[in-house]
């Protein structure tokens, strides 16, 4: 059987690539397919990245590599644990994940290249295990050049231009926030997924899905002229949700990037009202941890991760929202609420 290094060496001599950026790192996205090609351009084109003709830039900070050729063997002597969808097997630094009959391997931390094999099985080319696999990919390739992904939305409050991150698990009601709050005219990041980092002058925060994903239940009682037009397609493997453009809602009110001021994990109670607990520091990097199982599969990158993730912690006032029905029945209390805090 082949080892790591072997296993992480380029494999295709020609391949069609394009070059992105975001956070000041330029990343190199190669294919060997045209339709490969394609997939992931329309699947990049749901992140904020900005594409960028490379050269003008400098060389990439990361390449990830999407194949189509049958991937090699496994090497040897690796443990494996099951993760959503998928099997991982790693030697806690580099690590292969299998999943939904393709493979993504991720090499260690200095490698600079992350290598994604699709599958060429009927299950393996349906739009939802493409999805699923990029979805794996992507998060690994932005770990590698310092960009660690965070299930959580964040919105500014316009007046003290203070930044809010609402860290949850799904369907703890952040997508309901984020519609409420930049309709009471908050600036928005994203309602879901958030990349973090360290700046020059603490953590920052960065929104990494373009569209929001949104519910009836998240929809209901919201007032917003325009909706039908800014309401997509349902979600592949998830039928009950669909996109929503927030640009067309809200047009304006995007915000690349901020410092979070603070932290807040939101529980939605069904009580009549809504109510803000402090939350102590210790618990509240408890649970981003909890949130963020790659802090520690991933060994490679986990010091820097963890890192980011207490880092925010100490620089964020850190709460508790008990989100109860007058958040959800009155568009601006949610707004009311939180703009209490600054």
């Amino acid at each position: 059987m082949q080892n790591c290094e072997s296993i992480l060496e380029p494999r295709v001599e020609s391949v069609s690539g394009r070059f992105y950026e975001i956070a000041d790192r330029l990343l190199s996205v190669e294919s060997d397919a045209e339709w490969a090609t394609r997939f992931a351009e329309v699947f990049l084109s749901g992140l904020h990245l900005s594409p960028s003709l490379g050269h003008n830039v400098g060389p990439a900070h990361l390449r990830l590599k999407i194949m189509t050729e049958p991937p090699p063997p496994l090497p040897a002597n690796l443990q494996g644990f099951k993760v959503p969808g998928g099997i991982c097997y790693t030697n806690h630094q580099s690590y292969y994940l299998e999943v939904k009959g393709s493979r993504v391997a991720v090499g260690p931390k200095d490698s600079k290249q992350v290598e994604v094999w699709l599958g060429d099985s009927a299950h393996a080319r349906v739009t939802t295990s493409l999805i699923t696999t990029m979805a794996y990919a992507m998060p690994a390739a932005l770990r590698r050049i310092g960009l660690y992904d965070l299930h959580a939305a964040a919105l500014i409050e316009p007046e003290s231009g203070c930044c809010f991150v609402f860290a949850g698990t799904s369907r703890s009601g952040k997508t309901s926030l984020s519609l409420r709050l930049a309709a009471s005219g908050w600036h928005y990041l994203s309602d879901d997924a958030v990349l973090i980092s360290e700046g020059e002058k603490g953590v920052e925060a960065r929104g990494l899905r373009r569209p929001f994903q949104t519910s009836d239940d998240s929809l209901g009682g919201c007032e917003l002229p325009g909706l039908d037009d800014a309401l997509g397609l349902a979600i592949p493997g998830d039928p009950e949700k669909r996109r929503l453009d927030p640009e067309i809602l809200f047009p304006g009110q995007f915000a690349a990037a901020a410092q979070p001021a603070v932290l807040c994990f939101p529980v939605i109670t069904g009580e009549s009202e809504s109510r803000l607990a402090e939350t102590t520091k210790g618990d509240a990097m408890m649970r981003l941890i909890e949130m963020c199982p790659w802090s520690n599969y991933d060994r490679s990158s986990a010091p820097e991760h963890l890192s980011v993730l207490g880092h925010l912690v100490r620089q964020c006032k850190t709460y508790t929202l008990h989100a109860g029905r007058d958040i959800f029945d009155e568009q601006t209390s949610a707004s009311t609420l939180l703009a209490s805090l600054v």
